[in-house]
């Protein structure tokens, strides 16, 4: 296995995770009755974010999990290509 093939897997994984985890990010919206757009998800993210962020930080005086499990995935697949492509 090459470098190529380990950084754009890790890239893949890195990707189904922050999906992942941006549907759960709009479920616990939902949950505290904040109406959110399944259909136009990849196009709201971030105003979801910055609402579940300022939601639980109101709430336990923490951000949660879910906020740094997206921004992490989302940095680590990105770093993740662009470091498959310079090895290529």
């Amino acid at each position: 296995m090459n470098l190529f093939n380990l950084f754009m897997g890790l890239a893949a994984v890195s990707g189904i995770v922050a999906v992942v985890t941006a549907f759960l990010i709009t479920a616990a919206l939902d949950r505290r009755n904040i109406k959110t757009n399944f259909i136009f998800l990849g196009l709201l993210i971030f105003k979801y974010v910055k609402q579940y962020r300022d939601i639980t930080l109101q709430e336990t005086e923490r951000v949660g999990a879910l906020f740094y499990c997206l921004i992490i995935s989302i940095n680590l697949a990105l770093f993740s290509t662009i470091t498959a492509f310079i090895v290529k």
